[in-house]
């Protein structure tokens, strides 16, 4: 289910213009339409939406961004109109071949065959085409796009390929035109038959349920289609921090294709190795053998002393009014945009960030061209998509005085300014109130004073992301 949507019409026109406000009116109207039939959204997707005007019958519009990344439009869902879809200078490809046997090189006769089989045709098709980066496409030759890749490909001299929008120019998304330039080359990292990834037990929440797969690692892997892993390597993302474990073939790094088995079984506790920096572990790993073995055993019982404590050891009242004071509640400042946030039964809303941003995204493909027993599932499986429990980081609420300057200044340059409630306690689930007692965690995260006040004194960790507020304590030395 996405709570919020921010969509835009392809028009040349500046906005509070009769034709944009026109545009505008067509694409709510189809919107409306969109989540009575239920129809999926996802990102980047472009849609037709019919017009009242005798001139065009249809309206080309574009989701710029959703939250989630995909999922169903609902009555309370806030939808944003600001800003234009900008026009790709540059953009890069990058095409996967799926069969098992393939071999490519980046030579010039194979880079401009290609271009011309694929790439070419697949823009001719879809002329002001949206694309971000890591977006991917199943392309066949001539340039149609196809849903799902067939099966039994290694027989196909020119078999239907993955393409990969690695960095677009301006970022973080645009519209191709006749004048973007376009490169394209092929991926020579291979894939994996088989991966496995386990989280850290001590990064996973607590407070409400959620499937490291579903939730985690299948949006991490799928905003990355290029990306290349080995056994031992460490990420985090959406607050948990999980591991490669085992990989087929062993001893290589590869990437995660469509037909890679998944493995997301288990958990693990922390090691001496995860919490050491690397070159203080390099510093260690030069000692003599025998001092070696006894600081990592002294490091050793002291992290088993932490993993069995971490669940049940509390703060004192003391110590947590010195690591979150109380203080009031205030609405949070979330930027300074002219905005026509609209949903279903109401006429304002939170501005969307993504129609403030900048360029810079062709730094991004600098950065792709240096990159070179359970239940086992590929990315490509279908299921229901996630309801997102996820609460954005906060900033820090704001003084009368602060908020009051921030808008006369905002004011003074002739913007809209807009402020939005930072949302509600993840204890007892009820809203803030304005000048309510609270306290703001060091993790950003805040909470009514009485919730967080009966949990921390049970346990160190914040209810959300699992910070441990212990390590905000300062040092005290006799």
């Amino acid at each position: 289910m996405i709570s919020r949507i921010h969509a835009v019409p392809l028009v040349s026109a500046p906005m509070g213009t009769p034709e944009r406000d026109g545009a505008v009116a067509a694409m709510l109207s189809k919107l409306k339409t969109m989540r009575e039939e239920g129809t999926e959204i996802t990102k980047g997707m472009k849609f037709d939406a019919p017009t009242d005007s005798g001139v065009e019958s249809t309206v080309a519009c574009v989701v710029i961004d959703c939250d989630p990344a995909h999922g169903i439009l609902m009555e309370d869902t806030t939808v944003y109109t600001d800003g234009h879809a900008k026009d790709l200078t540059r953009v890069q490809f990058y095409a996967v071949d799926p069969r098992h046997d393939s071999e490519h090189s980046n030579e010039e006769g194979e880079t401009a065959e290609l271009f011309d089989r694929y790439v070419r045709p697949f823009l001719q098709r879809n002329k002001r085409a949206v694309l971000f980066a890591g977006q991917k496409f199943y392309v066949a030759p001539g340039g149609e796009v196809i849903g799902t890749l067939p099966e039994n490909l290694n027989s196909d001299p020119h078999p239907p390929i993955v393409l990969v929008a690695g960095a677009v120019d301006p970022g973080p998304l645009g519209v191709t035109t006749p004048d973007t330039v376009v490169f394209s080359e092929w991926c020579l990292s291979s894939a994996f038959v088989r991966i496995h990834f386990v989280p850290y037990a001590s990064s996973l929440p607590r407070t409400y349920p959620l499937d490291f797969f579903r939730d985690v690692l299948r949006p991490f892997l799928r905003n990355r289609p290029l990306e290349t892993y080995r056994q031992g390597m460490r990420f985090s993302h959406m607050g948990v921090t999980f591991r490669v474990i085992a990989t087929d073939p062993e001893e290589v790094r590869a990437r995660v294709g469509p037909d890679t088995l998944v493995f997301a079984d288990g958990s693990l506790e922390l090691d001496v190795e995860d919490v050491i920096p690397p070159h203080l572990l390099a510093r260690l790993n030069a000692l003599p053998p025998l001092l070696r073995i006894h600081f990592l055993n002294q490091l050793q019982a002291q992290l088993r002393y932490h993993n069995s404590t971490a669940e049940s050891a509390g703060l004192r009242r003391e110590a947590i009014e010195e690591v979150a004071p109380k203080r009031e509640y205030a609405h949070s400042l979330w930027g300074q945009f002219q905005t026509n946030g609209r949903t279903a039964g109401a006429t304002e809303g939170r501005p969307s960030s993504s129609s403030s941003s900048s360029g810079g995204g062709f730094a991004a493909f600098f950065r792709f061209r240096t990159s070179g027993g359970g239940s086992a599932r590929t990315l490509e499986s279908r299921s229901p998509p996630p309801v997102s429990s996820h609460q954005p980081d906060l900033t820090t609420p704001l003084t009368d005085g602060e908020r009051e300057g921030t808008q006369q200044g905002a004011e003074g340059e002739g913007q809209q300014q807009t402020v939005q409630e930072v949302g509600s306690c993840a204890v007892c689930m009820s809203d803030f109130q304005e000048r309510e007692p609270v306290r703001v965690l060091p993790c950003r995260h805040v909470f009514h004073d009485g919730c967080i006040d009966n949990w921390l004194v049970r346990q160190a960790n914040c209810p959300l992301c699992n910070f441990d507020l212990r390590r905000a304590l300062p040092v005290r030395r006799n």
